[in-house]
């Protein structure tokens, strides 16, 4: 091997490497994590899956009960062993770094990648590398803890690079490299990044195709299209376990069609279920789309507006003093709040003009990137642009599965910074070649090389100038709907009256237009300084060479994006772990696990956090509530039906209650203890009763700050006999029903699992009847039941398709009732039922991936063989 030529390679991947490393060295070296909602949404998320891990020898358990009362863990632990040797090489290929590191590390390496399979040299490459891993987006996301979006979208540039490779040729490196690329893509876990960049894919397999057309090559196209379908087809079935049980999944969870038929605004619902407000509900602003260019153009992120230098500088002392500003954000676009603007960098902006001046027009690649970039856009406007949007909602398959459509500006963000570095090759190439003919003259310098450069800067520094010289041409105040409603309620409440608002409203457009402008400025001194840097490069006898040039617009580059990136994610924001997995135990928790113990057989209500959209409950219980993107969507249901109207009964119940002073002071307990005995829970809040929620946490002191534990000693425990069933038709009726039922004694049970549960109407309980958990862990759960004349046993555990149980060890169905929960027919006499999560579909997937797996490692290596073998024939010859 020429070592020599590998070098310059390695010299890139070390600066990605320093690059990385020193964006977070201080939380690094400090040990340091982030710090936010849905880092610690993950964090609790991970304490019961980590301890089953810990006592079953590293299996991951596919059922958790930590919250929502519990859910399959397909779409929060999606690590399956057919993919642990992937994991391996995943790990290598983030070179065994720290997290965060790495993120930014696989970012620059792919987007490396793809360059050089575009047969770009090595440092323009690694220019193309950082501009790309260093787009704003990606660094909010690491912030808001999104880190599967961050690996998906780090693996895609070079899933692409195979499929340019296959396209140029190179058939078994462009399969190896797709097939191992978008395994780890889609190993990654985030569908909708991966459907999204499908749009751009296939309108680049068109441009080769076009190109194979007008080349007579189309017999090389098929040829190069059946590799990459092949690796592909590799790569989905090395993930087969995730796919299907993500499909399979979907289908119960808020992404799938409910079974409820519910009013909806006229126009509102789609066939898949979701509805068009919800998809819609965070759209990128029209407006706001020259934040690719400016990344102030609205402000930035929802962070006080007091925290803006630049923006304080135009305050009002008065209001200044009043703490106003404090009140308002950054931000004036409108959505609700943003963590940030996508901002792909003022110079790439320049140069993705250039792009579109100096690549030849034949080129139908550089058509696609356009198509694609133009498309992206439109589509992130969203409800901004509802024609195109219900255009792809009604038509496009599986778009309507997604929501948050702002966040398909990743395609922009892929196709601008790739066409601004191919025609930045393009320039370059150009210099190059008319530096080698003797004969070029002055005027050939500029018309191929000069003018495209200058046009390219004019447009891009005129657009910045508009907002820096006149913003209120574009914006007549920089104030949103969100300022002038909080204003008005301020005024109706009596805080000030109008004159005040509205000199506080244009108090905000003053500051808003500074921070505005000084962005638009600092945009033209970018580009300015980027074409001082090409232009003495394309000088007639220039003396800067390619290599100087693209060091000196990667430091501009770099330095620009550097500097925005730092606004929103700081090293402020990371901070020491602390407690179990980042989460401290409070004196309430210690209360609670000292008197009920540290098992799961039972749930907790927290109501001091955001109950369902909080998963610090579930580190040490398992939770009435909690967050993620993807619950089981009956539950949701069940949840704006009956627990939301319940929670204000708890309150109500208590107040009804007496303290139980003696127990109080037998245990000598400093939390209060009430006698429920008297109340009449099951009228209160019956659906509480029957999740077994054993314990509400409540807030006390003027703003909630101290912990009250609360024992629900009217909890119906772990499961029950009931005493009599009702039949209903439907969903509808079936939730419905358990407004008018006590579910201590009636079961609400859905007709179509009378298979299941047989001829439930004629089953009666005795009072003597019992039930008793043996059992519990993420996948198992085992009871003792022992009852007179057999009857309907209802389980306080969520209903889901793959249980199986077995009664003596005899298999045994399990039905549905009450909407949520499990329940079983159980004969008469002393019985050992147990449950266990252990679907079929898991073992035939694993053996699906496994055997795809096995063919990736083969073409691996017969890829290298035929490497060695071409070398070998070349030295001979």
């Amino acid at each position: 091997m020429n070592y020599k030529r590998i070098l310059p390679d390695v010299a890139c991947v070390a600066l990605f490497v320093a690059i990385s490393f020193f964006y977070f060295m201080g939380a690094t070296l400090d040990g340091r994590r982030l710090d936010g909602h849905d880092h610690s949404a993950a964090d609790g998320l991970s304490v019961e899956m980590n301890q089953y891990r810990e006592a079953n020898g590293g299996e991951t358990p596919r059922w958790t009960n930590s919250i929502f009362g519990g859910m399959p863990t397909y779409q929060i632990a999606p690590s399956y062993d057919s993919v642990k040797p992937v994991t391996f090489i995943e790990k290598a290929y983030h070179l065994w770094l720290p997290d965060y590191v790495y993120y930014i590390l696989i970012s620059l390496l792919g987007f490396y990648i793809l360059l050089r399979a575009f047969d770009f040299r090595q440092w323009m490459a690694a220019l193309g590398a950082i501009v790309w891993a260093f787009s704003s987006y990606f660094f909010i996301i690491i912030a808001a803890g999104h880190i599967w979006k961050v690996l998906t979208l780090a693996y895609i540039p070079p899933t692409i690079a195979g499929m340019v490779l296959c396209f140029r040729g190179k058939y078994l490196w462009g399969g190896v490299l797709t097939a191992l690329f978008g395994t780890l893509q889609i190993l990654s876990n985030h569908v909708q990044m991966t459907y999204y960049f499908l749009i751009p894919e296939v309108l680049m397999v068109v441009a080769y195709l076009v190109d194979a057309i007008m080349k007579k090559r189309v017999a090389h196209f098929f040829k190069a299209t059946g590799v990459l379908v092949a690796a592909a087809v590799v790569a989905v079935c090395i993930n087969a376990s995730n796919l299907y049980h993500t499909y399979e999944y979907s289908k119960d969870t808020m992404r799938g069609k409910s079974e409820l038929v519910k009013e909806h605004k006229p126009g509102d619902q789609t066939d898949s279920g979701l509805e068009r407000s919800y998809i819609t509900h965070y759209s990128y602003g029209i407006g706001e789309t020259w934040s690719l260019l400016i990344p102030n153009i609205n402000g930035g992120a929802s962070v006080p507006l007091s925290m803006n230098k630049t923006a304080m500088k135009k305050a009002d002392p008065q209001f200044q003093q009043m703490g106003i500003y404090n009140a308002f954000t950054q931000y004036w676009g409108g959505a609700e709040g943003t963590s940030g603007p996508v901002y792909v960098g003022a110079l790439v902006c320049m140069l993705f003009v250039l792009g579109l001046i100096i690549v030849p027009n034949r080129s139908a690649l550089k058509w696609a990137l356009v198509a694609a970039t133009v498309l992206s856009i439109m589509l992130a406007w969203g409800r901004n642009f509802m024609p195109l949007t219900n255009f792809f909602i009604d038509n496009v398959p599986m778009y309507s599965k997604f929501r948050a459509v702002e966040s398909i500006l990743v395609i922009a963000e892929f196709t601008i910074p790739l066409l601004a570095m191919l025609g930045l090759k393009e320039f370059a190439d150009r210099v190059i070649a008319l530096r080698a003919d003797k004969n070029a003259t002055s005027a050939d310098y500029s018309n191929k090389v000069m003018k495209p450069l200058a046009i390219s800067t004019a447009i891009t520094v005129a657009l910045c100038l508009v907002f820096a010289v006149m913003p209120g041409l574009v914006f007549d105040k920089c104030v949103s709907p969100n300022d002038t409603n909080a204003l008005a309620q301020y005024v109706e409440a009596g805080y000030f009256d109008q004159f005040t608002a509205s000199r506080i409203l244009d108090s905000l457009s003053d500051m808003r237009k500074a921070m505005l402008t000084a962005d638009a400025w600092r945009s033209v001194f970018i580009i300015m300084l980027g074409m001082a840097v090409m232009y003495f490069y394309s000088k007639k006898g220039g003396a800067l060479r390619t290599g100087i040039m693209v060091g000196g617009l990667l430091a501009i580059c770099l330095v620009d994006m550097w500097i925005v990136n730092k606004r929103y994610l700081y090293d402020s924001m990371f901070v020491h772990p602390r407690g179990v997995e980042g989460i401290v135990k409070t004196e309430a928790d210690e209360h609670i696990l000292a008197k009920s113990g540290t098992g799961r057989d039972y749930r907790v209500l927290n109501l001091t956090v955001s109950t369902f959209n909080d998963n610090t409950t579930s580190a040490f219980y398992s939770s009435v509530g909690g967050y993620h993107a993807a619950k089981l969507r009956r539950y949701q249901e069940l949840v704006e039906e009956h627990i939301a109207k319940e929670i204000p009964q708890i309150y109500t119940a208590l107040g009804e209650a007496k303290l139980d002073t003696v127990r109080m002071m037998a245990e000598n307990s400093r939390f209060p203890i009430y006698d429920l005995s008297e109340v009449n829970t099951d009228a209160l809040y019956p659906v509480l009763n029957m999740l077994n929620t054993r314990w509400f946490i409540l807030g006390a002191g003027e703003k909630g700050e101290v912990k009250l534990p609360v024992e629900n000693t009217a909890a119906y425990g772990n499961a029950w006999f009931v005493d009599n069933v009702k039949l209903v038709d439907n969903a509808n009726a079936e939730i419905e029903e358990l407004h008018n039922v006590n579910p201590r004694h009636t079961a609400v049970v859905d007709k179509s699992f009378v298979s299941a549960l047989g001829d439930v109407e004629a089953l009666r309980s005795d009072s003597s009847d019992k039930v008793v958990q043996t059992e519990l862990t993420s996948t198992t759960v085992k009871y003792d039941v022992e009852s007179k004349n057999g009857g309907l046993v209802v389980f306080s555990e969520i209903y889901y398709p793959g249980w199986k149980a077995t009664i003596d060890g005899v298999p045994a169905e399990i039905g549905r009732a009450n909407y949520v929960l499990r329940a079983m027919t159980v004969p008469a006499g002393k019985h050992k039922i147990e449950m266990v999560y252990d679907p079929q579909s898991l073992h035939t997937t694993e053996a699906v991936a496994t055997t795809a797996f096995i063919l990736l490692v083969l073409g691996f290596l017969f890829a290298i063989f035929m490497e060695w073998k071409g070398k070998k024939s070349e030295a001979k010859n």
